[in-house]
């Protein structure tokens, strides 16, 4: 992918991302999304460059060094606020999102060395509820085993 659409800076850490960290296309997919999203946010809320039913396709390529370092701990929280009121998204789709906004900034502080200080070091993604295992009965466990069949059914009952 060649990312035409984002500022150089993010273009530069998707080619990190993509060589250096050796992430996979979907993962990297995933962050361009992630990031575009953000900044997009950004522009909208933070910078007032967009009007707020623009902000799908607004675009993002004229996006500063400076207005990148103009963020701080408190919008990234407003712009989680806003991934789980507006868009609707779950804890693990934002803990992701805080995930790839992290590792941009630390990023920009520690290895391209564009900004001295990572302002979202203490960002925290939100809390993921833990589910139970759920086990099958004995009864169903039996049923499981008496309906193996096919090529390989040695192995899978194993």
């Amino acid at each position: 992918m060649d990312y035409v659409d984002m500022p150089e800076i993010i273009r530069d850490y998707m080619v990190y991302i993509e060589t250096i960290k050796g992430s996979s296309p979907a993962t990297a997919d995933i962050y361009y999304r992630d990031l575009r999203a953000f900044f997009r946010y950004m522009k909208c809320y933070k910078f007032g460059q967009i009007k707020e039913d623009e902000i799908d396709g607004a675009d993002i390529s004229d996006l500063t060094l400076e207005q990148v370092k103009s963020i701080t701990l408190s919008d990234a929280y407003q712009y989680m606020l806003y991934c789980k009121n507006e868009r609707g998204n779950g804890a693990k789709t934002q803990a992701r999102k805080t995930t790839c906004i992290k590792q941009f900034y630390r990023y920009l502080a520690n290895r391209a060395h564009k900004i001295d200080k990572n302002p979202l070091e203490e960002l925290d993604p939100p809390r993921l509820s833990k589910s139970l295992t759920k086990y099958l009965t004995l009864d169903q466990s039996k049923r499981v085993l008496r309906n193996i069949d096919g090529m390989f059914k040695e192995r899978n009952y194993a």
